[in-house]
């Protein structure tokens, strides 16, 4: 049996001011970029 199957994986860009209020100490960016293959919104998953 053929257990392998392909899952569409997307990438997300959150913003990190709702995990954490600074940016990032070595490019600066307050952006948090998310790889997920989930079909729920980033919002349902919680805080990290």
């Amino acid at each position: 049996m053929d257990f392998s199957r392909r899952v569409k994986k997307e990438i997300v860009k959150v913003s990190a001011d709702q995990y954490a209020p600074k940016a990032c100490p070595s490019c600066g960016s307050s952006e948090i970029t998310i790889r997920t293959s989930h079909k729920r919104i980033v919002s349902e998953l919680g805080n990290i």
